[in-house]
């Protein structure tokens, strides 16, 4: 395939990485920032919808909507978890 052949000729070397148009690994300052604008936008709001893709969390979604989020916190490069209360 065209699209696999291009991909393997790319060089994802620190020494080329600049000058190609990937997107980088966001670090720790950047994860702590969006976490800081997510939780701006939704800390002491209440939960509307939440979905699980797995069944075995399916009934979390009843027991977390209308709980507010009381916070929304970076773990390494995630967005680990936001703490809610009731």
């Amino acid at each position: 395939r065209k699209d696999a052949i291009a991909l393997s000729n790319l060089d994802y070397s620190a020494e080329s990485n600049a000058s190609q148009s990937l997107p980088s690994m966001p670090e720790g300052p950047d994860i702590k920032r969006a976490a800081d604008k997510i939780a701006t936008a939704l800390v002491q709001s209440p939960v509307k919808e939440i979905w699980f893709a797995f069944d075995r969390l399916k009934h979390y979604e009843a027991v977390l909507t209308e709980q507010k989020i009381i916070a929304v916190e970076p773990r390494g490069k995630a967005i680990g978890r936001s703490k809610m209360q009731s």
